[in-house]
Protein backbone atom coordinates (compact mmCIF):
# COMPACT_ATOMS: atom_id res chain seq x y z
CA UNK A 1 0.00 0.00 0.00
CA UNK A 2 1.14 3.59 -0.45
CA UNK A 3 2.20 5.30 2.65
CA UNK A 4 1.72 8.90 1.83
CA UNK A 5 2.88 11.49 2.23
CA UNK A 6 6.38 9.85 1.75
CA UNK A 7 5.49 7.65 -1.21
CA UNK A 8 7.01 4.61 0.35
CA UNK A 9 5.75 0.91 0.25
CA UNK A 10 4.82 -0.53 3.76
CA UNK A 11 4.97 -4.26 4.38
CA UNK A 12 3.33 -5.42 7.42
CA UNK A 13 5.46 -7.51 9.61
CA UNK A 14 4.23 -9.81 12.00
CA UNK A 15 6.68 -9.00 14.69
CA UNK A 16 6.35 -7.87 18.42
CA UNK A 17 7.90 -4.75 17.35
CA UNK A 18 8.82 -3.28 14.07
CA UNK A 19 12.42 -2.32 13.67
CA UNK A 20 13.12 -0.04 10.68
CA UNK A 21 15.50 2.18 9.86
CA UNK A 22 14.33 5.84 10.73
CA UNK A 23 14.93 9.08 8.12
CA UNK A 24 14.39 12.40 8.02
CA UNK A 25 12.14 13.27 5.95
CA UNK A 26 10.65 16.29 4.34
CA UNK A 27 8.01 18.69 6.24
CA UNK A 28 4.47 16.80 6.62
CA UNK A 29 1.49 18.60 5.34
CA UNK A 30 -0.01 19.72 8.38
CA UNK A 31 -3.69 17.90 7.76
CA UNK A 32 -1.40 15.36 8.23
CA UNK A 33 0.63 15.92 11.21
CA UNK A 34 -2.82 16.63 13.00
CA UNK A 35 -4.05 13.49 12.11
CA UNK A 36 -0.82 11.63 13.13
CA UNK A 37 -1.00 13.74 16.97
CA UNK A 38 -4.36 13.30 16.87
CA UNK A 39 -4.02 9.68 17.25
CA UNK A 40 -1.41 9.82 19.95
CA UNK A 41 -3.44 12.48 21.94
CA UNK A 42 -6.66 10.34 21.73
CA UNK A 43 -4.56 7.02 22.68
CA UNK A 44 -2.93 9.76 25.46
CA UNK A 45 -6.36 10.69 26.93
CA UNK A 46 -7.60 7.54 27.23
CA UNK A 47 -5.00 5.61 28.95
CA UNK A 48 -5.41 9.13 31.30
CA UNK A 49 -8.61 8.06 32.49
CA UNK A 50 -8.64 5.32 35.51
CA UNK A 51 -11.23 3.09 34.21
CA UNK A 52 -10.92 3.16 30.72
CA UNK A 53 -7.18 2.14 31.06
CA UNK A 54 -8.08 -1.47 32.70
CA UNK A 55 -8.97 -3.23 29.61
CA UNK A 56 -5.91 -3.45 28.36
CA UNK A 57 -3.37 -6.08 30.38
CA UNK A 58 -0.52 -4.21 32.26
CA UNK A 59 1.89 -5.26 29.50
CA UNK A 60 -0.22 -4.07 26.81
CA UNK A 61 -0.83 -0.77 28.78
CA UNK A 62 3.30 -0.52 28.67
CA UNK A 63 3.10 -1.11 25.30
CA UNK A 64 0.84 1.72 24.15
CA UNK A 65 2.40 4.05 26.42
CA UNK A 66 6.43 3.51 24.86
CA UNK A 67 4.74 3.71 21.08
CA UNK A 68 3.33 6.86 22.02
CA UNK A 69 6.40 8.06 23.93
CA UNK A 70 8.59 6.59 20.79
CA UNK A 71 6.19 8.19 18.32
CA UNK A 72 6.40 11.48 20.01
CA UNK A 73 10.34 11.80 19.49
CA UNK A 74 9.98 10.56 16.26
CA UNK A 75 7.78 13.77 15.10
CA UNK A 76 10.35 15.94 16.92
CA UNK A 77 13.24 14.62 14.82
CA UNK A 78 10.79 14.69 11.61
CA UNK A 79 11.27 11.05 11.09
CA UNK A 80 7.61 10.61 10.06
CA UNK A 81 7.53 7.42 8.34
CA UNK A 82 8.96 5.65 11.76
CA UNK A 83 6.14 7.39 13.82
CA UNK A 84 3.28 6.35 11.26
CA UNK A 85 4.92 2.95 10.86
CA UNK A 86 4.34 2.70 15.23
CA UNK A 87 0.91 4.02 15.66
CA UNK A 88 -0.29 1.36 12.30
CA UNK A 89 1.36 -1.01 14.47
CA UNK A 90 -1.36 -4.17 14.71
CA UNK A 91 -0.60 -4.27 18.83
CA UNK A 92 -1.17 -0.56 19.29
CA UNK A 93 -3.96 -0.47 16.80
CA UNK A 94 -6.26 -3.18 18.21
CA UNK A 95 -5.21 -1.87 21.32
CA UNK A 96 -6.43 1.62 20.84
CA UNK A 97 -9.81 0.84 18.78
CA UNK A 98 -10.69 -2.71 19.89
CA UNK A 99 -10.00 -2.17 23.78
CA UNK A 100 -9.61 1.32 25.36
CA UNK A 101 -12.17 3.19 22.76
CA UNK A 102 -14.90 0.59 23.19
CA UNK A 103 -14.18 0.53 27.02
CA UNK A 104 -14.77 4.51 27.18
CA UNK A 105 -17.73 4.26 24.80
CA UNK A 106 -19.15 1.80 27.03
CA UNK A 107 -18.52 3.71 30.41
CA UNK A 108 -20.94 6.29 30.41
CA UNK A 109 -24.23 5.75 28.40
CA UNK A 110 -27.56 6.73 28.97
CA UNK A 111 -29.83 3.61 30.44
CA UNK A 112 -33.09 2.80 28.97
CA UNK A 113 -34.72 3.92 31.53
CA UNK A 114 -34.31 7.73 30.75
CA UNK A 115 -37.13 7.01 27.70
CA UNK A 116 -37.58 7.49 24.34
CA UNK A 117 -34.41 9.33 22.74
CA UNK A 118 -33.34 10.77 19.37
CA UNK A 119 -29.81 10.97 17.83
CA UNK A 120 -28.25 14.30 17.52
CA UNK A 121 -27.09 15.69 14.07
CA UNK A 122 -23.72 15.20 12.94
CA UNK A 123 -21.71 18.15 12.94
CA UNK A 124 -20.98 20.68 10.93
CA UNK A 125 -24.76 20.70 10.37
CA UNK A 126 -26.69 22.86 12.82
CA UNK A 127 -29.26 20.72 15.47
CA UNK A 128 -32.53 21.86 16.01
CA UNK A 129 -34.31 21.40 19.11
CA UNK A 130 -38.00 21.19 19.50
CA UNK A 131 -40.07 22.89 22.41
CA UNK A 132 -43.39 21.50 22.54
CA UNK A 133 -46.43 23.05 23.59
CA UNK A 134 -47.65 22.34 27.05
CA UNK A 135 -50.93 23.44 28.84
CA UNK A 136 -50.39 21.58 32.13
CA UNK A 137 -48.58 22.93 34.62
CA UNK A 138 -44.62 21.98 35.29
CA UNK A 139 -43.27 21.60 38.74
CA UNK A 140 -39.24 22.27 38.47
CA UNK A 141 -37.98 19.42 40.61
CA UNK A 142 -35.44 17.30 38.20
CA UNK A 143 -38.28 14.34 38.61
CA UNK A 144 -39.97 15.38 34.69
CA UNK A 145 -42.57 13.01 35.76
CA UNK A 146 -45.06 15.36 33.95
CA UNK A 147 -47.24 13.40 31.10
CA UNK A 148 -45.68 16.48 28.50
CA UNK A 149 -42.06 15.57 29.40
CA UNK A 150 -42.57 11.78 28.81
CA UNK A 151 -44.47 12.89 25.33
CA UNK A 152 -40.81 14.24 24.31
CA UNK A 153 -38.11 12.43 23.42
CA UNK A 154 -34.44 12.95 24.72
CA UNK A 155 -31.98 14.14 21.78
CA UNK A 156 -28.83 12.26 22.79
CA UNK A 157 -25.50 13.08 21.42
CA UNK A 158 -23.19 15.64 22.55
CA UNK A 159 -19.71 16.98 20.61
CA UNK A 160 -16.18 17.25 21.68
CA UNK A 161 -14.39 20.00 20.19
CA UNK A 162 -12.19 17.27 17.90
CA UNK A 163 -15.94 16.04 16.31
CA UNK A 164 -15.97 13.08 18.31
CA UNK A 165 -19.17 12.30 20.60
CA UNK A 166 -18.29 12.84 24.03
CA UNK A 167 -17.47 10.01 25.97
CA UNK A 168 -20.02 11.10 28.99
CA UNK A 169 -23.39 10.56 26.59
CA UNK A 170 -26.07 13.55 27.62
CA UNK A 171 -29.74 14.59 26.08
CA UNK A 172 -31.51 17.17 25.85
CA UNK A 173 -35.79 17.99 25.56
CA UNK A 174 -37.67 21.10 26.11
CA UNK A 175 -40.94 22.45 26.82
CA UNK A 176 -42.68 25.78 26.60
CA UNK A 177 -45.69 27.63 27.71
CA UNK A 178 -47.46 31.29 27.32
CA UNK A 179 -44.81 31.98 30.51
CA UNK A 180 -41.97 29.63 30.43
CA UNK A 181 -39.25 27.99 28.34
CA UNK A 182 -38.25 24.55 30.10
CA UNK A 183 -35.38 22.22 29.80
CA UNK A 184 -34.18 19.18 30.61
CA UNK A 185 -31.04 17.94 30.36
CA UNK A 186 -29.81 14.50 31.13
CA UNK A 187 -26.27 13.35 31.74
CA UNK A 188 -24.87 9.83 32.07
CA UNK A 189 -21.71 9.21 34.11
CA UNK A 190 -20.07 6.26 34.82
CA UNK A 191 -19.08 7.31 38.94
CA UNK A 192 -21.99 9.19 39.82
CA UNK A 193 -20.40 9.47 43.81
CA UNK A 194 -17.67 11.13 41.98
CA UNK A 195 -19.86 14.22 40.37
CA UNK A 196 -18.02 17.72 41.45
CA UNK A 197 -20.08 20.56 43.08
CA UNK A 198 -18.28 22.57 45.05
CA UNK A 199 -18.69 25.88 44.54
CA UNK A 200 -20.43 28.20 46.72
CA UNK A 201 -21.38 31.17 44.70
CA UNK A 202 -21.98 32.34 40.92
CA UNK A 203 -17.85 33.24 40.45
CA UNK A 204 -16.53 29.97 42.30
CA UNK A 205 -19.02 27.85 39.07
CA UNK A 206 -15.75 28.38 36.84
CA UNK A 207 -13.20 28.55 39.10
CA UNK A 208 -14.05 25.37 40.76
CA UNK A 209 -13.81 23.27 38.09
CA UNK A 210 -17.26 21.72 38.80
CA UNK A 211 -19.39 19.57 36.79
CA UNK A 212 -21.40 22.00 34.62
CA UNK A 213 -24.01 23.10 32.67
CA UNK A 214 -24.35 26.02 30.60
CA UNK A 215 -26.97 27.00 28.69
CA UNK A 216 -26.57 29.92 25.92
CA UNK A 217 -29.83 31.33 23.95
CA UNK A 218 -30.09 34.12 21.28
CA UNK A 219 -34.00 34.81 21.35
CA UNK A 220 -33.19 36.68 18.08
CA UNK A 221 -30.27 35.80 15.89
CA UNK A 222 -30.33 38.75 13.87
CA UNK A 223 -29.22 40.66 16.93
CA UNK A 224 -25.61 40.34 18.57
CA UNK A 225 -27.18 39.60 22.23
CA UNK A 226 -27.51 36.42 23.75
CA UNK A 227 -27.72 35.13 27.02
CA UNK A 228 -25.35 32.57 29.20
CA UNK A 229 -27.07 30.53 32.45
CA UNK A 230 -24.63 27.96 34.10
CA UNK A 231 -25.11 26.17 37.27
CA UNK A 232 -23.72 23.11 38.88
CA UNK A 233 -25.41 20.11 40.83
CA UNK A 234 -26.21 22.38 44.02
CA UNK A 235 -27.78 24.32 41.81
CA UNK A 236 -25.49 27.58 42.54
CA UNK A 237 -25.82 29.71 39.46
CA UNK A 238 -23.87 31.93 37.16
CA UNK A 239 -25.57 33.87 34.53
CA UNK A 240 -24.34 37.05 32.28
CA UNK A 241 -25.85 39.09 29.00
CA UNK A 242 -23.29 39.14 26.29
CA UNK A 243 -24.11 42.02 23.87
CA UNK A 244 -22.09 42.58 21.02
CA UNK A 245 -18.72 41.28 22.59
CA UNK A 246 -19.36 42.90 25.77
CA UNK A 247 -20.17 41.26 29.18
CA UNK A 248 -22.99 42.22 31.34
CA UNK A 249 -21.94 40.25 35.01
CA UNK A 250 -24.41 41.99 36.51
CA UNK A 251 -27.30 40.72 34.89
CA UNK A 252 -28.98 38.35 36.98
CA UNK A 253 -32.81 37.61 36.10
CA UNK A 254 -35.09 35.24 37.53
CA UNK A 255 -34.99 31.87 36.74
CA UNK A 256 -34.14 28.43 38.52
CA UNK A 257 -33.39 24.71 38.16
CA UNK A 258 -33.21 21.48 40.03
CA UNK A 259 -31.56 18.24 39.80
CA UNK A 260 -31.86 14.59 40.70
CA UNK A 261 -28.80 11.95 40.88
CA UNK A 262 -30.00 8.71 39.89
CA UNK A 263 -27.47 5.62 39.65
CA UNK A 264 -26.15 5.96 36.58
CA UNK A 265 -26.84 9.35 35.24
CA UNK A 266 -27.93 12.77 37.01
CA UNK A 267 -30.94 14.93 35.07
CA UNK A 268 -31.83 18.72 35.88
CA UNK A 269 -34.83 20.48 35.08
CA UNK A 270 -34.39 23.92 34.18
CA UNK A 271 -37.07 27.26 33.82
CA UNK A 272 -36.28 30.17 32.02
CA UNK A 273 -39.31 32.89 32.10
CA UNK A 274 -39.55 34.64 29.04
CA UNK A 275 -38.86 37.84 31.08
CA UNK A 276 -35.14 37.10 31.09
CA UNK A 277 -35.10 37.60 28.02
CA UNK A 278 -36.74 40.90 27.90
CA UNK A 279 -39.72 38.89 26.13
CA UNK A 280 -43.51 38.55 27.24
CA UNK A 281 -44.14 35.36 25.76
CA UNK A 282 -43.00 32.98 23.29
CA UNK A 283 -42.22 33.72 19.24
CA UNK A 284 -45.24 34.74 17.35
CA UNK A 285 -45.92 32.95 14.13
CA UNK A 286 -47.16 33.34 10.86
CA UNK A 287 -51.19 33.37 11.07
CA UNK A 288 -51.03 31.48 7.86
CA UNK A 289 -47.99 29.62 7.91
CA UNK A 290 -47.56 28.90 11.17
CA UNK A 291 -43.81 29.63 11.06
CA UNK A 292 -42.11 31.05 13.42
CA UNK A 293 -40.84 34.95 12.90
CA UNK A 294 -38.01 35.31 14.71
CA UNK A 295 -35.58 32.32 15.12
CA UNK A 296 -34.14 31.54 18.02
CA UNK A 297 -30.58 29.99 18.33
CA UNK A 298 -29.80 27.96 21.53
CA UNK A 299 -26.34 25.54 22.52
CA UNK A 300 -25.78 23.56 25.72
CA UNK A 301 -22.83 22.59 27.05
CA UNK A 302 -21.48 19.93 29.71
CA UNK A 303 -18.35 20.22 31.78
CA UNK A 304 -17.04 17.05 33.49
CA UNK A 305 -15.10 17.44 36.80
CA UNK A 306 -11.54 19.59 36.00
CA UNK A 307 -11.97 18.30 32.88
CA UNK A 308 -11.74 14.89 33.24
CA UNK A 309 -13.41 14.43 29.89
CA UNK A 310 -13.44 17.25 27.15
CA UNK A 311 -15.64 19.82 26.94
CA UNK A 312 -18.65 18.55 25.51
CA UNK A 313 -21.74 20.43 23.17
CA UNK A 314 -25.07 19.71 22.08
CA UNK A 315 -24.30 21.60 18.91
CA UNK A 316 -20.66 21.29 17.92
CA UNK A 317 -17.94 24.02 18.39
CA UNK A 318 -14.56 24.17 17.17
CA UNK A 319 -13.30 25.97 20.07
CA UNK A 320 -15.39 28.59 22.89
CA UNK A 321 -18.55 27.84 23.94
CA UNK A 322 -19.49 31.58 23.33
CA UNK A 323 -19.61 30.66 19.33
CA UNK A 324 -22.70 32.03 18.79
CA UNK A 325 -22.77 31.12 14.95
CA UNK A 326 -22.71 27.38 16.24
CA UNK A 327 -26.23 27.95 17.70
CA UNK A 328 -28.07 24.96 16.82
CA UNK A 329 -32.15 26.30 16.56
CA UNK A 330 -34.62 26.15 18.67
CA UNK A 331 -38.14 25.76 17.26
CA UNK A 332 -41.61 26.31 19.03
CA UNK A 333 -44.20 23.56 17.66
Amino acid sequence: MSLTPFELIAFRVNSSRLDITAYETDPMATQELARLEGVLDRAEELLADPEVKLSLSVADRKFVEETIAEAREAIENREYALAWSLITHHRFWISWQDFLEKAAASQARLPASVGETQPNEDPPALPALMARRTNAPISVDGSLDEAAWTQAPFIVGFWSNDKKKSFAESGIKALYDDRNLYLAVVCADRDIRSVKADAEDEMGINASRDDQIAIFIQPDESKPLYYQMAFNMKGVQFDQRVSGGDRDYDYHPQWDNATQIKPKYWVTEVILPYKAFGLTGPPPCDAITKAQKQVWRINICRRVRNNLLKRSSWSWLPGDWHDASRFGYLRFQ
